[in-house]
């Protein structure tokens, strides 16, 4: 049992963590993406892991799962720089690891806040070891462990610990394309028409994502490039459906695609037109590769 002195030092340890901590995590570099599962990662600033895992599920993911030394390598060769560069002395990252409470300590319990089964793990040595008895989720240490533990190795700490940077991971829902017309390259409109807009989404596993597994429908995207520079104007307000789509910009789902039948009839000015398929809640998930088409007015 600790001592009285021993326990009102820890209290006061987390009145001045509780004090300094900023108010919410801030995405500071990123998105990139992995080759090798073509997951969308993010770097937040120093925080708490309950904080960095707020922000996380508003950019649509949760703290990184790492399933594999390959996915733990990526992680580090790709954030220890930047999060050194912020002058953190520490320059550790929170992943995604918890223990759940009541779990046989210090090894037991341990699962990932994104429900994933992931059994990799990678503990430096004596770790976990709860050496605070309060120590229920996980960091890798970072490019300055060396003297105080192995770079790429994790361990247990507090979750109210400010000093890590959080790493997100976002499971992208992809787009396998946009079916014929929009297809085969550029449309060229010479006068108003309907251009339909018809597409499959796909989850990780290669499932058809329905109107019952996302609460936010895709929307359209248009942007219009002039050709005499400058950067792409969004002109998706001026889109109008036709059958099928809504004045919303959002895609219907019929049969097992998603579709927008875009009338042309508000585009007049002479340019090149790129239609993308986006998600309508950025914070619920995101659609990477896109579905992309372009229409050329002459």
């Amino acid at each position: 049992m600790k001592s009285k002195k021993t326990l009102y030092q820890l209290f006061l340890i987390i009145i001045v963590v509780l004090i300094a901590v900023p108010a919410s995590a801030t995405v500071i570099a990123g998105p990139f993406t992995n080759p090798s599962n073509g997951h969308i990662y993010y770097l937040l600033d120093a925080n708490t892991w309950t904080e960095a895992e707020a922000e996380a599920e508003t950019l649509g993911g949760h703290l990184v799962t790492i399933n594999n030394q390959a996915e733990n390598d990526w992680v580090y060769d790709t954030f220890a720089d930047i999060a050194l560069a912020q002058g953190d002395q520490w320059a550790d990252f929170w992943i995604g690891l918890y223990q759940l409470p009541g779990s046989v300590e210090p090894a037991e319990g341990w699962v990932w806040i994104s429900g994933e089964p992931a059994t990799y793990r990678n503990w430096d040595i004596f770790e976990p070891n709860n050496s605070s008895e309060l120590e229920h989720h996980a960091l890798m240490f970072g490019p300055t462990a060396p003297g105080r533990h192995s770079p790429r190795k994790w361990n247990d700490v507090w979750s109210i610990a400010t000093s890590p940077f959080g790493v997100v991971e976002v499971v992208p829902i992809s787009c396998v394309g946009f079916e014929p017309p929009m297809a085969s390259g550029s449309v060229v409109v010479k006068k108003n028409r309907v251009l339909p807009l018809k597409a499959q989404l796909l989850d990780t596993g290669g499932n058809n994502v329905t109107d019952s597994d996302i609460a936010a429908f895709p929307v359209l995207q248009v942007l219009y490039d002039s050709g005499i520079g400058g950067d792409p104007v969004d002109v998706t307000d001026d889109s109008l459906p036709a059958g099928q789509g809504t004045d919303g910009n959002q895609f219907e789902f019929s049969g097992d695609k998603w579709h927008f039948n875009l009338k042309t009839k508000n585009y007049s000015a002479m340019g090149t037109y790129n239609i993308s398929m986006i998600s309508g809640d950025g914070s619920e998930y995101m659609i990477n590769p896109k579905c992309e088409a372009t229409f050329v007015i002459e």
